[in-house]
């Protein structure tokens, strides 16, 4: 349509160990959506846009896709969809079932897809309505006066969806005392783990097993591991499980030495 422009990146979602959010291990899968899209303004007409982009007029703008499913994808994982940057406001949809909504194009967000939403097969169909006009009084950031900056609307980062075994870490937090130079660190590691849908059979006095283990980055030695944190699965919902590493005196991180540890 007339004056309505687009910034095209159209770049895959990166893989591998860096990969910001969810970083990519053998234990789950990225169906990546990223690439050929289309777009209306009025429901009616289509026309072709690639994915992340962003677009620089103020309104409402509905995107799709369609995307294949693997038949394992759905028989072996819990699935979510993961979204590094919508702007403004968006409401996704899978097979025309509503999945959720999130406002606010710089902070990224995960959602849920309920079991028996995604089919096996390439006629998936994902739509997702965007819209990034602000208000004065009820969006962050507000609306900007005359000569502020533009906010430009889209789905402008990352999106896929990620399948995860359906008994999984749903969320860790990590947490440590104050540094103290020379001195072993206590770090304790505060999970989420969620169940959803792993139908799991275990014989009477069978529990399943909780443990941290810390690595350097750089080296990939161990440095610490956590004793064994016992729990039963917990059935269609999330507890909370706790483990404790201790660390010999840590390598800190500066911008001089960007000392980093995995947590696994």
């Amino acid at each position: 349509g007339p004056g309505i422009r687009f910034f095209q990146n159209g770049q895959a979602t990166r893989t591998g160990a860096d990969a910001a959010m969810f970083a990519g291990v053998s234990t789950r899968v990225k169906l990546d959506l990223s690439g050929s899209w289309e777009y209306s303004l009025d429901g009616k007409s289509w026309s072709a846009v690639a994915i992340p982009s962003a677009y620089d007029f103020t309104g409402k703008v509905v995107f799709q896709r369609k995307f294949d499913v693997k038949p394992e994808m759905i028989d072996n994982y819990a699935s979510s969809i993961v979204a590094y940057g919508i702007n403004y406001q968006c409401e996704i949809f899978i097979n025309d079932n509503f999945i959720g909504r999130h406002m606010g194009g710089y902070s990224s967000f995960v959602l849920a897809i309920p079991a028996n939403i995604l089919q096996a097969g390439n006629e998936n169909l994902i739509r997702v309505s965007v819209d990034n006009e602000l208000t004065p009084a009820t969006t962050l950031p507000l609306r900007q006066p005359v000569g502020g900056w533009r906010t430009y609307g889209g789905i402008f980062r990352d999106l896929y969806i990620l399948g995860t075994p359906r008994l999984a870490v749903e969320d860790a937090e990590v947490t440590y005392p104050p540094s103290d130079p020379n001195r072993n660190r206590k770090v304790s590691v505060h999970a989420e783990i969620a169940d959803r849908g792993s139908e799991n059979k275990l014989s009477p006095g069978e529990y399943y097993g909780f443990q941290v283990e810390a690595y350097d980055k750089l080296s990939g030695e161990m440095t610490g591991r956590s004793g064994i944190t016992t729990f039963a699965p917990p059935s269609n919902k999330s507890i909370m499980v706790n483990g404790e590493v201790i660390l010999p005196p840590p390598k800190l991180w500066s911008p001089e030495t960007p000392d980093l540890y995995v947590f696994k």
